[in-house]
């Protein structure tokens, strides 16, 4: 069932993709309900997206037990948080955005996204964007990573 869904995405055919999963009743399974929300974010049926998704506080639990090994694949529940908190950003909730951005990262560090939303709209100080590198669960041979996002940190404290 994924080739032709997939296929009506890259096609840019959304609302096809997402009748097709609705259709077959394919929403059970978390990777369906995330293309399912991509086909709404692209839409730009936001409020329709985070209820598919959820608000963040109820599945988080089930979704945060994906065993995930940072930089080996994509972590479905940080690309979920990430499509949550381009949600919650179009809908001008900035504080929720902030949330689901830094639960992303915390998901996989390697969410490159998440970390540009952060810092390229401005949302965080350079105090809370140093204090995030430093809770990122980055092991030794990540360190070109931490450099990275350091490099891409404010480089004023401002008063």
């Amino acid at each position: 069932m994924m080739p032709p869904v997939q296929t009506y995405f890259v096609s840019r055919q959304y609302r096809r993709g997402m009748m097709l999963l609705k259709h077959h009743g394919l929403m059970e399974d978390v990777r369906f309900r995330y293309l399912t929300a991509k086909c709404l974010a692209e839409v730009e049926e936001w409020d329709e997206c985070l209820t598919l998704l959820g608000d963040g506080e109820l599945d988080d639990d089930m979704l945060q037990a994906e065993q995930h090994q940072p930089g080996l694949g994509v972590s479905t529940y940080a690309a979920i948080c990430l499509l949550r908190g381009q949600a919650f950003e179009a809908l001008d909730n900035r504080q929720r955005a902030i949330a689901c951005y830094t639960a992303a990262l915390q998901a996989d560090p390697f969410c490159q996204e998440a970390f540009a939303a952060l810092v390229d709209n401005h949302m965080l100080s350079n105090a809370q964007e140093l204090e995030l590198l430093d809770s990122l669960p980055l092991g030794p041979v990540d360190r070109w990573l931490a450099l990275l996002y350091r490099a891409r940190c404010k480089k004023v404290n401002w008063l």
